[in-house]
């Protein structure tokens, strides 16, 4: 079969145009994971008595069960409500899935600090909200940085499966535009070619902010 350029260009411009959506369905639900997850990696950091092994059997559960079928059981959960918007119900679905990893990226940045930092905070008179905010936190930022970058390109790469339950994502609009003539090959190297675009971009872009944090970090500790 000959490839279609005309096409391909009309499949790329679609998926173009499906960025932003796909851009705010990242942000949304990387910043649901966090809500969700930071409470519990403090839970389980600080080993609060009852909830941080509950925290730990629930995270078990939860990587155990496939991506797609959080999303598919969300839908026919939320998805018989009309006025919700479908796009909102597979935020919820990918947020709870990656607040998992999200969980244990946080957790993981605050072992590597180490609780002395904290012992010592106490020890000068600060509060539990101070030591965090003052000393924790401008470590915690760096640390956690790597790992919920990874985070969020996992996410972008899981956006086509949101399409499923109808979410007109990247992937779903360059499809749309094959529907007429069937040339799939092109929709689907138009969709691959902008997700290679963004990856990256939000690749280039966390190393950036990285080395930024890193250089005032190495100028303060001189």
């Amino acid at each position: 079969m000959d490839f279609d350029v005309v096409f391909f260009g009309e499949a790329l411009l679609a998926a173009v145009r499906a960025v932003p959506r796909a851009l705010f369905m990242v942000f949304c639900t990387l910043v649901f994971g966090t809500v969700l997850g930071t409470p519990v990696a403090l839970v389980r950091f600080y080993h609060v008595p009852y909830l941080a092994a509950f925290f730990e059997g629930l995270f078990t559960v939860l990587r155990g069960i496939p991506y797609l079928i959080f999303l598919l059981t969300f839908y026919l959960v939320f998805g018989r409500y009309p006025d919700l918007d479908i796009l909102f119900v597979a935020i919820l679905a990918i947020g709870l899935c990656y607040s998992v990893q999200i969980s244990e990226s946080i957790r993981g940045a605050l072992e590597s600090i180490g609780r002395e930092q904290f012992d010592a905070a106490y020890a000068v008179g600060h509060t539990g909200a101070q030591a965090f905010g003052r000393i924790i936190l401008p470590q915690l930022i760096p640390a956690a940085l790597p790992p919920l970058s990874n985070v969020f390109i996992w996410i972008l790469k899981s956006l086509p499966a949101a399409s499923m339950i109808g979410v007109n994502d990247i992937l779903n609009s360059a499809l749309s535009e094959a529907t007429i003539n069937y040339r799939y090959l092109e929709a689907y190297l138009a969709a691959g070619l902008i997700f290679w675009v963004l990856f990256i971009i939000a690749e280039r872009i966390f190393l950036a902010i990285e080395k930024n944090i890193l250089s005032k970090t190495t100028k303060g500790t001189v």
